[in-house]
């Protein structure tokens, strides 16, 4: 009998969880980075990146368009190819100015190395917020290059 409420309070926490993260849900719109006065500049972001992880010279980076969700939060997706990761973009609001803003990119919480961060399954990723699934990296990697800049 303890068994049975055991698996019954595992199982009640796992879809309470499951449903907090529903929350953010998906895009509810897109919209072009140039578009967005909180991404409208992402060259020194971008050359932040460069001078603090790069390793050759040539650098290219794909940058998702904006997704903004229900709950009035947005961010951006961007592949850095040479770089070989995935980096969340959500930038601060709190109008740090131009020298916090350069850093938005290096300082992400979701700094994704593909040869580090990626796994092959779901149940490999076992609810880490620092690993994706080869699928979800495929994705976000396919929708940088297709609609981003």
């Amino acid at each position: 009998m303890k068994s049975l409420l055991l698996t019954f309070a595992i199982l009640a926490c796992a879809s309470t969880l499951a449903a907090q993260d529903n929350n953010v849900g998906e895009c509810v719109r897109r919209n072009d980075i140039y578009r967005d006065a909180e991404y409208a500049h992402p060259l020194p972001a971008l050359r932040q990146v460069v001078a603090d992880k790069a390793r050759q010279t040539r650098n290219t980076f794909y940058v998702s368009p904006v997704c903004y969700f229900s709950n009035g939060v947005s961010n951006v997706m961007v592949y850095w190819r040479e770089g070989r990761a995935l980096i969340l973009w959500e930038p601060y609001s709190n109008g740090d100015g131009p020298s916090q803003r350069r850093h938005e990119l290096v300082w992400s919480r979701r700094f994704l190395l593909l040869d580090r961060d990626v796994v092959p399954t779901v149940d490999q990723v076992a609810g880490s917020s620092f690993l994706l699934t080869k699928a979800f990296a495929r994705r976000d990697i396919r929708d940088c290059v297709r609609h981003g800049r």
